[in-house]
Parts: C-alpha cells; structure tokens; sequence
C-alpha cells in the first residue's frame, strides 16, 4: 500500500504544475502525505543519529591523537625505545612466529582445511 501511495505521489508532482494553488494546498496537507512524512522522519533520524555517533568518534580520536602527540614530543626518552621495541618484537617472530611465516597462505589452508 505504502508503494501504491509513493507511486500516487509521484505521479501527482510531476503533474503538479496543471493544478491550481487550492489543490496543491490539498495535496501537500491531504492524509496521504503521512506515511511519506514518516518515512522521511525515521531516514533524518537515523542519519541525524549516525552523523553525531561518526563525529563523535571522530572528535575522541582527533583528541586523543593530540594528546599522545603532545605526550611524545614532552618525553623525547620514548623515541629511544623504538629500537629496543623493534628487537623485542623482531625476536617474538623468530623464537615463537614459525606458524606466521607462511603468512596470508596459512590463512587459506586453514580454511579449507581445518586441523580442528
């Protein structure tokens, strides 16, 4: 039914211009533009709802960007630790990665395979 009334009213804008001013005033305000109005308001609101979540997040991560910038750029020391972290994480793949070595392959076999 909802599709038949989109359908009408369509049909009536795009012959919108041969009607007079009381018959659009009809139209625009007639029963039959309810569900249209209301599925128009569900679509706002969710994007309303969306839009403030996205930004929301967005504005958190800008923040907290700033803030670890600010942070590493007042403890210089840490920049020294890249290096020691590189060793450490170098060394984890070598002594307990040998299932990674295989890497995105590991993956498929897995799948069309599985041990388990």
């Amino acid at each position: 039914m909802i599709s038949t009334l989109k359908g009408l009213c369509l049909f009536r804008i795009i012959y919108l211009k041969h009607y007079e001013k009381n018959e659009i005033k009809d139209f625009l305000f007639s029963f039959e533009q309810i569900p249209s109005l209301l599925y128009l308001l569900k679509w706002v609101l969710i994007c309303l709802t969306l839009g403030v979540l996205a930004g929301s997040v967005s504005a958190f991560f800008l923040l907290s960007l700033e803030w670890a910038t600010n942070w590493r750029e007042s403890h210089l020391w840490v920049i020294s630790l890249l290096p020691v972290g590189g060793l450490v994480i170098g060394l984890s793949y070598h002594y307990y990665g040998s299932s990674v070595v295989k890497g995105n392959n590991l993956l498929l076999e897995e799948f069309h395979s599985p041990k388990k």
